[in-house]
């Protein structure tokens, strides 16, 4: 699923150049539950980007359920990050003029299958346990079915992949655990390839791998 060899990326120039990643080569099986761990400046979000097809400004390989994304045009990028990964943040960047449904849905909002689009938004909702919440507001909702919603957002296009970054970040720990136990579920039961970006590494053990960064490069951690 993830092949990433020798993979490094700086930010600036010349003597002012600071690198994020240094020479980093990971493999990731279908179906593996990765967590990466790391301090402050360590690496992580630019590891997510790259693999995510945000971030191109890097030397190194990275080939992604088979598609090599240096070799890729924009519009083939744009169509991978749409078709292949599912995006989730720390802030679930929802609009507040829409509800659950539009929220999920807003990819394909505008398309001419609206009604399609909505039905799986309601079918998506429904996977994450927000089948009572479809019509609720962004501020009628807890931070907990917030992230529902933002997790119900990456499955939308049903991808093979789903990427989040720091997703417990703004829950407290009962709740942060409780979106965990779903990552759980998407990857055992649907089968999806999970890489969590976190602080809270405790929250994660039942994830297959874990990874450590240091200064850009992997430390330790526990192979599937």
């Amino acid at each position: 699923m993830i092949r990433l060899e020798n993979i490094s990326r700086n930010y600036g120039t010349g003597e002012a150049a600071t690198p994020a990643l240094s020479g980093l080569t990971l493999d990731v099986p279908s179906g593996a539950f990765v967590t990466v761990v790391g301090t402050s400046g360590s690496g992580k979000t630019t590891l997510l980007n790259i693999i995510g097809g945000l971030d191109t400004d890097y030397s190194g390989t990275a080939v992604i359920a088979g598609k090599n994304l240096r070799q890729m045009s924009d519009r083939e990028l744009s169509r991978f990050r749409n078709q292949t990964v599912g995006f989730v943040f720390q802030h679930f960047n929802l609009l507040e003029h829409l509800d659950a449904l539009q929220n999920v849905a807003l990819s394909a909002f505008f398309s001419s299958e609206d009604r399609i689009s909505l039905e799986r938004a309601e079918e998506v909702l429904v996977r994450v346990g927000l089948q009572e919440k479809l019509k609720k507001l962004p501020g009628q909702l807890s931070g907990g079915q917030k992230q529902r919603v933002a997790i119900a957002r990456a499955l939308f296009s049903q991808p093979h992949l789903i990427l989040a970054d720091e997703p417990t970040g703004n829950l407290d720990t009962k709740t942060g655990g409780q979106i965990i136990s779903l990552f759980e579920s998407l990857n055992r039961d649907d089968g999806l390839t999970v890489v969590a970006v976190t602080h809270e590494e405790f929250l994660f053990q039942n994830a297959t791998r874990a990874l450590h960064l240091e200064d850009g490069r992997l430390a330790s951690g526990p192979t599937p």
